[in-house]
């Protein structure tokens, strides 16, 4: 049962991505430059790019992981949350 209720969670979060995917590629066929891209969602375009601030997290495994060891590596951060 357990397993249906989280199979089921996953495959609504696929379409509510899927979902926000078109929206995203409709707002983005419509802006010709990157600034109309940014100005559609609001995004303010930064001319300078400061550095991220480091900061220290644990991963699966308990060990501390920094941002500073992946400075010049693309990073995403995924933040997850079970309210």
């Amino acid at each position: 049962m357990k397993k249906l209720k989280i199979r089921r969670l996953s495959i609504v979060r696929y379409i509510m991505i899927g979902i926000g995917f078109l929206a995203l590629t409709s707002l983005m066929t419509e802006a010709k430059t990157l600034s109309e891209a940014f100005a559609a969602f609001k995004i303010t375009e930064l001319k300078e790019k400061p550095p991220a601030p480091d900061f220290q997290l644990k991963d699966l495994n308990g060990n501390v992981v920094s941002l500073k060891d992946y400075r010049g590596k693309p990073v995403m951060l995924y933040f997850w949350a079970t309210w």
